[in-house]
């Protein structure tokens, strides 16, 4: 009988996971058919989302990329791909109810749906392709047109999009600032490294507002925003505000049992969700480490090696999560500051590894399933 395994998401982790499976374990192990789940048949690269929201920075196509083709090179009985988006899982008859109220019965269910920000922000992509698409335009055009823009938030998010958008039109008559309710910014990195961070925004002219929260936005009668601090300064009203805060993993659709506090899935040493032994989870769905692209990678390529074990047989293995951050975060086009094995990256490292074209050059090859992300992103 063939096992169905069901992927819930298409982004690289999602991808990832299915190209290895069809890829390295399909030609030794072909009774089992992979069954991808996804609202879009497109993937979006959001990673470079923070200067796609910049005017001609980047074509569409540079972003968002169809992923289907690149499946056209297994067996046609070994892939389905169902457009469409994961409402409800039933653990007692292992099956999963599609929005289209059709139900997909599982072996082994993935769960690789990603997250989302508050306010629609395509930080990360939204329900859709075109929705995200239709976003991201409508911030390009918001963004040409402001003359006042705060941004929320001063992690890594909140930092590269301040940087882009001061870069591209430093001395133009904008005024850009971070609003961020910690003492500095890039709170969870080494100070020395805020401390970088900072003096190069400001360089490009950003204002930073510290220890200082978002209250409340209202829109005011001209069309503009108005922010209410949590502390007592007057009220700020801008042309654009870009909330950078408020990441949720996409678990709804989960039994609770599944999941933690926050909404991310509990799994064990082997990325499978706990109490259960067919569901696995990887990427921002999980808590394990920082919501990032190369932790996203590393999960995705594990638990293809532990599905590729189990279909065959074989044990799985311990997923160890890694005690050495790496994050790099852009500062403009041109410079950039970041931490590795708990050494500082020279800002010339961020610009050649990341900052040049913040991954959209390997993009293609990444959504035709040829290669994973590159882990310096």
């Amino acid at each position: 009988m063939t096992r169905q395994i069901v992927i819930l998401g298409a982004s690289i982790t999602g991808l990832g996971v299915a190209h290895k499976l069809l890829k390295h374990t399909y030609p030794l192990t072909q009774d089992f058919k992979v069954t991808l789940v996804s609202p879009s048949d497109h993937i979006y690269w959001n990673l470079a989302s923070v200067r796609g929201i910049v005017p001609g920075q980047f074509k569409d196509d540079d972003l968002f990329q169809p992923f289907l083709p690149g499946f056209d090179r297994y067996p046609k009985e070994s892939f389905e791909f169902i457009l469409g988006t994961a409402h409800k899982v039933d653990l007692s008859s292992n099956t999963v109810l599609v929005n289209d109220g059709r139900e997909i019965r599982y072996d082994h269910l993935v769960v690789a749906t990603g997250a989302s920000y508050k306010d629609g922000m395509p930080w990360k992509p939204l329900k859709d392709h075109q929705s995200t698409l239709d976003a991201l335009h409508d911030l390009q055009s918001k963004v040409a047109a402001a003359k006042t823009i705060v941004i929320g938030g001063g992690g890594a998010t909140g930092s590269e999009v301040a940087g882009e958008i001061a870069f591209e039109y430093y001395q133009k008559g904008k005024e850009v600032t971070i609003v961020t309710s910690d003492k500095r910014l890039l709170p969870t990195l080494p100070e020395h490294i805020s401390q970088i961070a900072e003096k190069e925004l400001s360089r490009l002219g950003v204002k930073i507002v510290h220890g200082t929260k978002i209250a409340r936005t209202s829109r005011t009668a001209d069309g503009k925003t108005k922010l209410s601090l949590s502390t007592s300064a007057p009220d700020l009203i801008v042309d654009l505000y870009l909330p950078t805060i408020g990441e949720t993993p996409n678990t709804s659709f989960l039994p609770s049992s599944l999941l933690n506090d926050k909404g991310d899935v509990i799994v064990d040493e082997f990325l499978r969700a706990k109490s259960t032994t067919s569901i696995w989870a990887a990427g921002d769905v999980t808590g394990l480490e920082p919501k990032q692209a190369k932790y996203a990678e590393d999960q995705a390529v594990h638990l293809a090696k532990n599905l590729h074990n189990v279909l065959q047989g074989r044990e799985p293995v311990e997923y160890g999560t890694s005690c050495l951050r790496v994050i790099a975060v852009t500062l403009g086009r041109s410079k950039g500051t970041g931490v590795m094995c708990g050494w500082r990256l020279p800002s010339i490292s961020v610009w050649l590894f990341k900052g040049r074209y913040l991954g959209t050059d390997k993009f293609r090859s990444i959504a035709n399933g040829e290669r994973m992300l590159m882990s310096a992103i």
